[in-house]
Order: C-alpha cells, then structure tokens, then sequence
C-alpha cells in the first residue's frame, strides 16, 4: 500500500462507509472515494515534480496539476456541503468553512460572506493559486496571513471519519 502525506487510497474507500446510509445520501460514498482517487492522483504527481518547479519541462505539468487541484476542491466543497446537511458534528462544519473559504473566492471572485457581511474581512476575495511560503505546497493565498494547502483540505476532509 501507497502512503502519499497519511492518506492512503484504501483509506479514502475504507473510511467512504462510514458516512450515513440514508437516503438520497447513499451516493455520497462513491463522490468520497472519487475524491481519495483524485487526491491520490494529485498527491502523487506533485511529489514527484515539486522540487523541479524551475524546470520548463514541469509547466504543463504544474499547469494540469493546478487546474485539477482547483477542481477538487469545488467538488471536495460540494460534497462537504451535502454531508453537513445529515451530519451535524462541529468537525463537519469546520471543514466546511475551511472548504468554503477557498471556494467562494475561487468561483465567485469574492469573500464568504453572511447577511451581506464579510465572514473574512481581511481575505482578497479572489483565492490566487500559489505555494506556501517556504515549503512547495501546492494551495490557494486567500489573504496576506492564510495561506490554504490542497493538503491542509484534503486531511480535514479525510480525517472526518477515522
């Protein structure tokens, strides 16, 4: 078995049933484990290329990798919005403002905000894709002080069911 940063692909299936088994919510096991396929995928190839990045022969590579990565976490956000209707813990809530955090600047060029009223008030309102300061982790700048890792989201959403 293939261990990529503590998450393992038969981990992403074993944990997929443990979520609730009710109705029409059954189908949320098969979007968890396409999205351990993905983040394996995704883990994988950033690991072998992440120290190579000043190599022009990665961009393409990067390229694909980043729009990938963008893509799972819309629907990393899609589907923690779906979980957090039938399970009400506080882990699947704080996972779902971490989620919600990078996605609405992503898709909606704009901060979460409730009532009209910025969640964030210090956040860009546009997550920018980037690596961590200091470290190649691939993730989103989504202020001047957070910085989001796809790894940070992908361990909040794996370590959801342990």
């Amino acid at each position: 078995m293939i261990v990529v940063k503590n998450r393992t692909l038969e981990g992403w299936i074993k944990k997929s049933f443990r979520f609730p088994s009710q109705n029409p919510y059954q189908l949320l096991l098969y979007n968890f484990q396409a999205l351990g396929k993905l983040d394996y995928k995704l883990s994988s190839e950033w690991e072998v290329i992440k120290d190579q990045l000043d190599d022009i022969k990665n961009i393409e590579k990067v390229d694909e990798i980043s729009f990938l990565a963008s893509l799972w976490v819309i629907a990393g956000y899609e589907f923690i919005r779906v979980l957090k209707k039938i399970d009400t813990r506080p882990e699947v809530k704080k996972v779902y403002e971490l989620f919600r955090r990078v996605r609405i600047p992503m898709v909606k060029f704009e901060t979460p905000k409730t009532r009209n009223k910025p969640d964030y008030p210090s956040d860009f309102g546009i997550a920018h894709i980037a690596l961590g300061r200091g470290t190649n982790e691939l993730g989103w700048a989504i202020s001047h002080e957070k910085f989001v890792s796809r790894d940070e989201l992908a361990n909040a959403l794996y370590n959801l069911y342990p």
